[in-house]
């Protein structure tokens, strides 16, 4: 064919290759460049070649217009973690008949797949083996029905680079999520115009190996299924269900080069001594994103793994490809580095001015040359969000005097107590320095005379006292950076990106002092059905926590109704947890059923939880 995709996609920056346009233009080279090479790998589930990916997804496209699908239409993907390689065929179909993806999680809960339907409107469903409960007006299909029958011959349906790929539904951590639309210039732009910014131990890596261990709906996940078909053209190994042996394991496996972990991912990694049990020697490089990286953790892994290349990246779903990039050992604490490819960044005041070097402001990214992405129907949050040219970050960080992005916290968990502005990601590098802390996560609560006081969970390894951890703060930060309380928790609540749950940390321990975690399982009702969920959910709730919010989904609910009839004897409904959706409510339905004669309560039987999970303060 001439020139390989890899050609293609290495010159200097700005060298667009007008004959690749679209998302299938770069599965198209990449097949006829190098088919036989795997582009993708689930472990334990199997692999697929960039020639499979190509003349599979041919197959399902037609399929799809026999089904009606037009150009401009959205489909919506409903998979598991298990089913990566489906997804990658069935999004590239769903690009290839011209239409819309919309990847959906599996860890949704019916009424919030409902809401999303609703307001995406697709023509239709591709499903893996969990068939959604939530109702639609359109079809539904599994991959090998639209594939059954079709020809596997070169088939794209003409769209345009501003045409929209694809629709990714934020996690909605705070009110109904939103659609943020990445249109086919979006994302393939940025691979063809500035390829050469990777740090030289990953671009080395070229048609090597990338492992990860993120969800196929998120903006994580669909940046890793570019990652075979943008300039480095890497092989990438999904790990389904994220386990620290397994993760480590898949290094050998498969000569891995490249790892990408979530912080947390890496912590878990090094305290439970997986390092030393497989051989890493294959790896050049480990990537973090997805959320802040404490200053310890990246000197932990340092040591871990020395003479590594260590990326800190900074990105957000909103921006796809726009960002930062800082290599560890490099930069300053609190620095995530200098932008990546032609990203552009301003740090601007309240009123949207640009602020002096070392000034704190908002940060605002762009790609130059390239307008902002958009959310899907909704122009008042676009308008909000991207309307000058420019994406808002929400974040809040300044430029020093060496063009370098230091990121202070998030806007929304900025602590203003008594006057002062406190950086609650400069708190958890300290506290998560101290030894026995595995992680942290400090935020603000209202007092009645200082408008807010310093609050921290930490995760621990070790046992401490919250006043030796005070001390320690001490000795580092000034004294009004000190947290007033600290609760050891079992998890930091998360997420489905990796990025904490402050807000529930605050309705959490919001109340004064008192942990509403802190009481053993006994005749509380509330202590009783937050047990239960704690069990069924894989983390431990706070009486007012939000079943959807913390993941939740009509499997875990099914699963949740069944032990509270079996530990108290409630005939309760799937529809009065999806009702009551907190413990205290299906408490309060627990009651109501007693007092409404449904089924008299037997005894109480106290739930048996691992140790350390009651929520006490440290």
């Amino acid at each position: 064919m001439g020139e390989s995709i890899g050609d293609r996609l290495t010159r200097p920056t700005g060298a667009l290759d007008a004959s690749v346009a679209v998302v299938p233009d770069l599965l198209r080279c990449w097949a006829e460049a190098d088919g036989d090479r795997p582009a993708v790998i689930a472990d334990g589930v199997g692999r697929l070649t960039y020639r499979a990916w190509e003349s599979r997804s041919n197959a399902a496209a037609r399929g799809l217009t026999v089904r009606g699908v037009r150009p401009g239409d959205g489909v919506a993907l409903h998979f598991e973690n298990s089913d990566w390689l489906d997804f990658a065929i069935a999004y590239m179909a769903v690009l290839k008949a011209g239409a819309m993806a919309i990847p959906l999680s599996s860890r949704m809960a019916d009424a919030e797949l409902a809401w999303i339907l609703l307001h995406c409107e697709p023509v239709g469903l591709i499903h893996g083996r969990l068939v959604p409960g939530a109702d639609m007006a359109g079809w539904r299909a599994r991959l090998c029905e639209l594939e059954d029958d079709q020809s596997q011959d070169d088939f794209s349906v003409e769209r345009r680079p501003e045409d929209i790929a694809d629709v990714l539904y934020t996690s909605g951590t705070t009110g109904r999520p939103k659609g943020v639309a990445c249109t086919h210039e979006h994302a393939v732009r940025p691979l063809l115009e500035a390829p050469d910014w990777y740090p030289a131990p990953w671009r080395d890596s070229a048609r090597g190996v990338y492992l990860h261990a993120n969800s196929v709906s998120t903006a994580a996940g669909q940046l890793r299924l570019m990652e075979p078909l943008g300039p480095l053209g890497m092989t990438t190994v999904a790990l389904p269900a994220f386990d620290a042996d397994r993760f480590c394991a898949l290094v050998p496996e498969h000569g891995v080069s490249v790892a990408q972990m979530v912080p947390g991912m890496a912590l878990t990694i090094m305290d439970s001594g997986a390092l030393r049990r497989h051989d890493m020697s294959d790896l050049r490089a480990v990537v973090f994103g997805c959320a802040p990286l404490p200053a310890d953790a990246a000197d932990r892994m340092e040591e871990a793994l020395p003479g590594r290349l260590l990326v800190n990246l900074y990105e957000l779903s909103e921006a796809r490809h726009v960002g930062t990039y800082a290599l560890c050992g490099d930069e300053p604490s609190g620095s995530v580095g200098r932008p990546r490819g032609v990203t552009d960044v301003r740090i601007v005041d309240a009123s949207g001015n640009d602020v002096g070097v070392g000034e704190v402001g908002e940060i605002r990214l762009r790609w130059r040359g390239l307008g902002p992405q958009s959310y899907f129907r909704d122009p008042k949050a676009t308008a909000e969000v991207f309307g000058d040219g420019w994406t808002r970050t929400g974040d809040a960080g300044y430029l020093d005097e060496q063009g370098r992005l230091r990121l202070v916290d998030r806007l929304k968990d900025v602590i203003i107590s008594a006057g002062h502005s406190i950086s609650s990601v400069e708190v958890e590098d300290v506290l998560s320095a101290h030894d026995a802390v595995t992680e942290a996560a400090v935020f603000g609560r209202v007092h009645p005379v200082e408008g807010e006081e310093i609050c921290a969970a930490v995760v621990l390894r070790k046992a401490v006292e919250p006043e030796e951890l005070r001390r320690f703060v001490r000795q580092r930060l000034a004294r009004h950076k000190v947290p007033r309380s600290i609760w050891q928790v079992d998890a930091i609540p998360r997420n489905r990106s990796g990025k904490p749950l402050k807000r529930q940390l605050r309705e959490r321990f919001g109340d004064g002092g008192t942990s509403r975690g802190g009481t053993p399982p006994g005749g509380d009702l509330t202590e009783i059905v937050r047990g239960i969920w704690e069990q069924v959910l894989g983390t431990r709730p706070a009486a007012t926590d939000d079943f959807l919010e913390l993941g939740g989904n009509s499997l875990s609910a099914t699963q949740i109704v069944t032990r509270v009839r079996e530990v108290l004897g409630a005939e309760l409904t799937v529809g009065d947890l999806f009702e009551q959706r907190t413990p205290e409510g299906l408490a309060a339905a627990v009651r109501d059923a007693d007092r409404g004669g449904r089924r008299p309560l037997p005894p109480v039987r106290p739930l048996p939880r691992p140790p350390g999970l009651a929520g006490r303060q440290a």
